[in-house]
C-alpha cells in the first residue's frame, strides 16, 4: 500500500496537458454497473472532446457492487494502474480516493461535497478534488413535505437513510421543522442492502405510512429493489431522482440524473484537457424536478391532489 501510495504522489501536474499520441486512462469507482444510463453520458462527452475508448482512451471500471466497505481495496487497484483521472461515486469511495490518491485528480460526486470535509468550500475546493454536491440535505426535508401534501391526513412517515451518508443533525432539524405539522418522522438507518427489506417492514408494523427515501450511492444502486419492496408492501415512497418515477416510483422531487452526469463528464474533459481540480470550482444542481406516477398512485389507492398534480413537472399516467 505505502508504495502505491508512493506512486500516486508522483504525478506532476504539469503532465496533465492533453498530448497527441498518448493514451489516456480514467479509472471509475462507483457502487452501480456500467450499464447504467448515466456512464454513457460521460462517455458521451469524453468522446465527443476526442477522448474516445479504442482511441486514446482506457476505461478502468471497478463497481463496487453495494458493498461500500471495498472501496479502499478496490482504490489500492485502481491506483496500481496509473489512471491520468479518477471519478469516485460516493463519500466511501471519495474518502479512499483521499488516503491513496493524493495528487491524482479526482472527479467526484457527493450528496454534500462540504459535509465529507474533503475540500474547504465549493468555489475554491483546492487539492485534487472538483466535481458536482447534489444538494440532499436541502432536498430531502423538501421531498418530505411534499410527500405529506400528496398524502392529506398522513399522520408518520418513515425516512430510509445510509447510515454512511446522512447526517444526523440534518436529519433532526427535518424532524423539528415537521412538528407543526403534527406529523412523526421515524429514522431507518442502514448501512448494507440486505437490511433495506426488514428494515422497511419493521417500519410499516410499527406504523409508518409512507417512505422517504434518502439520497445516497447504496439507496441509488438498490432503487429498483427499494421500488419493488414498496410496492408489495402498498407503500408510497418518495424519492430523490425524477428518473425513477418511469421505473415504477411513486414519486419524486429533486435534480434530473442525466444532466448530472454530463456535467461531471465536461469536467472530467477540463482535466484531461490539463486544468487542475482545484481551479474548477464544485458545482450544484440549479433546477428540480417533481415527478409523479399517476399509475402507481392508482395501484396504492391514492387520489393525488390536483394542485400537486399541476404543479409537477412530469406526471405518468
Amino acid at each position: 500500500m505505502a508504495g502505491l501510495g508512493a506512486v500516486a504522489c508522483a504525478y506532476p501536474w504539469s503532465a496533465w496537458a492533453q498530448q497527441p499520441g498518448r493514451v489516456y486512462r480514467v479509472a471509475f469507482i462507483a457502487p452501480i454497473a456500467r450499464s447504467a444510463p448515466q456512464w454513457a453520458e460521460i462517455v458521451e462527452e469524453l468522446s465527443s472532446s476526442g477522448f474516445a475508448e479504442g482511441k486514446n482512451l482506457i476505461v478502468d471500471w471497478r463497481g463496487l457492487g453495494t458493498s461500500p466497505d471495498r472501496a479502499e481495496t478496490v482504490m489500492a487497484e485502481l491506483i496500481s494502474g496509473t489512471p491520468d483521472l479518477i471519478y469516485c461515486g460516493g463519500d466511501a469511495a471519495m474518502h479512499a480516493a483521499a488516503k491513496q490518491a493524493k495528487s491524482i485528480p479526482i472527479v467526484a460526486t457527493a450528496d454534500d461535497y462540504l459535509a465529507t470535509g474533503l475540500v474547504p468550500s465549493l468555489a475554491r475546493p483546492g487539492g485534487n478534488f472538483t466535481g458536482m454536491s447534489l444538494f440532499a440535505p436541502e432536498l430531502n426535508g423538501k421531498r418530505i413535505e411534499l410527500l405529506i401534501e400528496m398524502l392529506p391526513g398522513i399522520d408518520q412517515v418513515a425516512v430510509l437513510a445510509d447510515q454512511r451518508v446522512a447526517d444526523p443533525k440534518n436529519l433532526e432539524a427535518i424532524m423539528s421543522g415537521l412538528k407543526p405539522k403534527a406529523v412523526r418522522l421515524s429514522l431507518l438507518w442502514i448501512k448494507h442492502e440486505h437490511e433495506i427489506e426488514p428494515t422497511i417492514k419493521a417500519a410499516q408494523t410499527a406504523g409508518a405510512q409512507a417512505i422517504s427515501v434518502l439520497s445516497s450511492p447504496l439507496l441509488h444502486s438498490a432503487h429498483l429493489r427499494i421500488i419493488g419492496i414498496v410496492a408489495g408492501l402498498h407503500l408510497p415512497a418518495v424519492f430523490q431522482w425524477p428518473e425513477y418515477v418511469g421505473e415504477g416510483a411513486f414519486a419524486a422531487y429533486g435534480p434530473r440524473l442525466l444532466p448530472i452526469f454530463r456535467r461531471i463528464g465536461q469536467q472530467m474533459v477540463q482535466v484531461l484537457k490539463g486544468t487542475k481540480p482545484a481551479d474548477i470550482p464544485i458545482e450544484q444542481p440549479t433546477k428540480f424536478e417533481l415527478a409523479i406516477n399517476i399509475r402507481t398512485a392508482r395501484v396504492l389507492g391514492l387520489t393525488v391532489p390536483e394542485d400537486l398534480l399541476a404543479r409537477a413537472d412530469e406526471v405518468i399516467e
